[in-house]
């Protein structure tokens, strides 16, 4: 995902549009050799640069794949990456482990609509899945999350709801070793 910024607006372009067109306004994005990409947007007199090539990390990637896939035996479309949900997830993940707790609201910390509202998502509908676990960051990590969730009524129900369209997921781990994962949806 390129993310880029002008003085008054900001643009979310991902990498497989390299080129779009309307009859007022070009975007383009051309990846190069070093993982690194430019974008121009040309609207009038704005023009947007781009900040930063953001990669979603390869832990929370194959959790999504995951979810996605169990979505598909489901036949449930599958759910859609979001910065913003994968934020606000990050928060909670970073506050679970600083205060190494594993719940879905520690005392002080906002509710999860309200989390999910402030990182900027406006969303009606939202649901969240935890795991904690003591095993290094793998592959095999993501595979016992998405089975234990698959376990649980209210976690399954989450990843596999239609309500749902959009989801962020991050990791964090404590200074102990233990990986706290979030998992925030939305629509």
């Amino acid at each position: 995902m390129v993310i880029a910024i002008t003085g008054v607006s900001c643009a979310n372009l991902q990498p497989a549009d390299l080129s779009l067109r309307s009859d007022d306004a070009q975007a383009t994005t051309n990846a190069r050799m070093d993982g690194s990409a430019s974008s121009r947007y040309d609207a009038g007199d704005n023009t947007i640069e781009v900040l930063a090539y953001v990669e979603q990390p390869p832990l929370e990637k194959r959790l999504l794949t995951l979810v996605n896939q169990e979505r598909e035996h489901a036949g449930i479309l599958p759910l859609h990456y979001s910065p913003l949900l994968a934020e606000a997830a990050r928060q909670h993940s970073i506050t679970m482990a600083e205060q190494e707790f594993f719940e879905h609201r520690v005392e002080g910390e906002p509710k999860l609509f309200d989390r999910v509202t402030a990182v900027g998502m406006s969303t009606d509908h939202v649901g969240e899945n935890i795991f904690k676990t003591s095993e290094g960051v793998s592959a095999a990590v993501a595979d016992e999350c998405v089975q234990m969730w698959m376990q649980s009524e209210g976690h399954r129900m989450n990843m596999l709801s239609p309500e749902f369209d959009k989801t962020g997921i991050a990791v964090k781990i404590s200074r102990n070793g233990e990986n706290y994962i979030t998992e925030d949806f939305a629509h």
